[in-house]
């Protein structure tokens, strides 16, 4: 569940209309009118006109909240011409279906049914009103809308602990069964920032270190993310050093399990540091409905750097030679301390080089990650996390998918759809940042676009 705190909408949606004005210049979905009209449909207005909001009997003044649940959308206001609102709100869902009325916890729920399962509806108790809808259960929303009337409130008791510190006009607050959160969402005419702080079960970055062998690591490609993880998270079974042999152990070697890949890791993980980087290239559309499509179809290498790289080959190799033994082809590369498991047409590419073990699904990636590797010295990273993303080169890799690959799989199904509608806004924004750090036993994180000029 996400959950949007509007603490004066007279002054907070002003500057969110100007930049999804801007936005919408290259992805029609994100212009105000539309996407504000999706947000408050009950009302007929555009949630993000202060004045339209007003009109239909909302106060600009007071709080709102705007809740994306599970079973509905639901928007909360207080302090408003409740009767006004209601009104307009009875007469979008009049004739949608059988009138439904009930009392729950002292709010009066009205809305349009089918059977048991109402379509949309409105919750009112004094001056809160609450609007439910575009989902599939509008009652469950409403009656936990009604819920929150008592004082609850929308936002997790979690994630508004979370928010501590944080104390912007816009408010976000997310819940899920990983991590509770909360954020400020800062917005101007060609700019967007977040800023937030996170309540994770577990805490996998730590502090930089003085002296990182990834310090000046920059390769120049789609996406590039660098972190510190802590000891616990490079052991952990999904960390990306896991991924990868669990991925040749799974695929290229038909029959093992995690048990055959944590004895092939044993002799490289007290080499580990502890950094990561990953490096993405591109998308590979042809890998989908082949043998480990999704694991290819993102082309990408890990970089992690070893404490004595000697010691991490001869572990490697070691490894390497056990599954040798068992009948799987691995192809000793032409530089050296270099080798690849074939897997159909593709392969898994494993080695030691510039002091760092590197794991790729495409020879490419790997190459730009070597590249970048052996022109980075070491230094203090700037932050425990940091995330770029090349906004034109992701907006080139989503278009070589053809309307042609969509019925691959729903992973390039989804990539297209974002591609049609994101693709421009991605190019317009140029790179994408972000970066997160320990906090207080949460993680602190921030991430932002601008965007260019108009087409």
């Amino acid at each position: 569940m996400v959950t949007f705190e509007v603490k004066n909408p007279k002054t907070a949606l002003p500057p969110l209309r100007e930049f999804l004005t801007e936005a919408g210049g290259w992805a029609p979905l994100l212009r105000p009118l539309q996407l504000g009209r999706l947000l408050a449909p009950l009302l007929g207005v555009d949630f993000f006109d202060v004045a339209a909001l007003e009109q239909a009997g909302l106060s600009i003044e007071a709080p709102m909240t705007l809740s994306f649940q599970e079973e509905a959308t639901v928007l909360c206001a207080s302090g408003t011409k409740a009767a006004q609102a209601v009104e307009r709100a009875r007469k979008q869902f009049s004739g949608a279906g059988q009138a439904a009325k009930e009392k729950h916890l002292g709010a009066l729920l009205e809305g349009s049914a089918a059977g048991r399962i109402w379509r949309e509806g409105i919750a009112t108790k004094g001056a809160q009103v609450c609007f439910a809808s575009g989902g599939s259960d509008a009652l469950a929303a409403l009656r936990s809308a009604a819920q929150a009337m008592g004082g609850a409130g929308l936002g997790a008791t979690a994630a508004v602990k979370a928010a501590a510190g944080l104390d912007a006009p816009v408010m976000g607050y997310f819940q899920s069964h990983e991590a509770s959160g909360a954020f400020e969402v800062h917005a101007t005419r060609t700019a967007l920032k977040v800023v937030g702080r996170m309540l994770p079960r577990q805490v996998e970055i730590e502090r930089p270190r003085t002296s990182d062998a990834l310090g000046s690591f920059e390769p120049e490609a789609l996406a590039v993310v660098r972190a510190v993880l802590t000891p616990k998270a490079m052991s952990d079974p999904d960390g990306p050093l896991e991924r990868g042999v669990g991925f040749l152990v799974s695929q290229a070697c038909r029959g093992f399990d995690a048990v055959t890949a944590n004895r092939l890791l044993a002799g490289l993980r007290p080499q580990l540091t502890g950094s990561v980087g990953l490096v993405v290239k591109g998308l590979d559309s042809t890998a989908a409905g082949e043998r480990g499509g999704q694991y290819f179809l993102v082309s990408h290498a890990y970089v992690l750097p070893v404490k004595d790289a000697d010691a991490a080959r001869a572990a490697l190799e070691s490894g390497l030679n056990a599954i040798k033994a068992k009948g799987v082809q691995v192809v000793a590369g032409s530089e050296g301390a270099q080798w690849s498991v074939p897997v159909g047409r593709h392969a898994l590419h494993v080695g030691i080089a510039s002091g760092a073990l590197v794991v790729a699904n495409d020879a490419g990636a790997r190459d730009v990650a070597l590249a970048a590797l052996r022109g980075s010295k070491p230094g203090k990273l700037p932050h425990a996390l940091a995330f770029k993303v090349d906004g034109p080169l992701a907006t080139a890799a989503l278009r070589r998918i053809s309307l042609l690959d969509v019925p691959k799989s729903p992973e390039l199904a989804g990539l297209f759809g974002f591609g049609v509608e994101a693709g421009s806004l991605l190019k317009a924004c140029g790179p994408i940042a972000g970066f997160a750090d320990p906090d207080g036993g949460g993680l602190r994180f921030e991430a932002g676009l601008a965007l260019g000029a108009k087409p």
